[in-house]
């Protein structure tokens, strides 16, 4: 055999032998600890930074403690450390299995929570990309879950911790989600599609009252319905948006 060769032979059979002595101490150790060390190790490797290894200590207790209060724990602290870690797939998946496994657990509403706070995450950062905001970018998709799992929140949980946080979030969603059907009304209107337009604005005021969007929605309708030689709705539109809306600036265009 050529000596080159004999010689990366046995250098890489010493680190397998290092590596397989190095995970099997690791091991041993994991198998001395009890489950509340585990635990407080898992924690102290989360607060310090080390998230992979946050969750490997997690995956331990779940092996060695699959029933009882330490799994469940390590399955919520999972869910915080892949979302640190960015990973949002996993984070969501955490979550998911938790709601499924425990859903009358006393802190089921911190699973609804991160789940929520993962696709409001990964839709922000895509808007938050473009300044202003450049609604053709929004992920409806991501909003809409996420705004979805904040309203499980405030209505099985009105009394979490995370509940008041929780209705601040669904209020910057569904203005964001009304704000991006706006943009596709305008689009409609600068092509001259007046009935797309229309019914886009239509699914502002019927879908996201309150929001600061309705009020474009009405001036969006006034000009579609004038330009489709309907005067009569146009009217109608108009008094709904001068009434409820005196001061809107928009007023001045009509």
């Amino acid at each position: 055999m050529n000596k080159t060769v004999l010689h990366c032979s046995v250098l890489l059979s010493t680190m397998l032998l290092i590596v397989g002595c190095s995970s099997t101490k690791k091991e041993d150790r994991y198998r001395m600890m009890s489950g509340s060390d585990l635990l407080q190790e898992g924690r102290s490797s989360l607060d310090g930074g080390s998230y992979k290894e946050s969750i490997e200590r997690f995956d331990v207790i779940e092996a060695r403690f699959p029933q009882g209060n330490y799994a469940e724990q390590a399955k919520l602290n999972k869910i915080y450390a892949y979302y640190l870690n960015r990973d949002h797939k996993e984070a969501l998946q955490e979550a998911d299995n938790f709601i499924k496994l425990y859903p009358n657990h006393p802190h089921v509403d911190y699973a609804w929570y991160m789940k929520g706070l993962v696709n409001f995450d990964k839709a922000r950062s895509i808007i938050d990309k473009f300044l202003p905001p450049d609604h053709t970018k929004v992920d409806q998709k991501q909003l809409t879950d996420s705004m979805e799992a904040f309203l499980v929140i405030l209505d099985k949980y009105p009394n979490s911790v995370y509940a008041e946080d929780a209705a601040k979030r669904v209020i910057y969603l569904r203005n964001t989600l009304a704000q991006s059907e706006i943009h596709i009304a305008n689009f409609y209107m600068q092509r001259k599609a007046y009935v797309g337009a229309a019914n886009r604005a239509q699914y502002v005021i019927d879908n996201y009252d309150g929001s600061p969007a309705v009020q474009e929605a009405l001036l969006i309708q006034v000009k579609a319905y004038r330009a489709l030689g309907l005067e009569n709705m146009a009217n109608d539109r108009l008094r709904i948006l001068q009434k409820n809306y005196p001061n809107y600036a928009g007023l001045k265009s009509l």
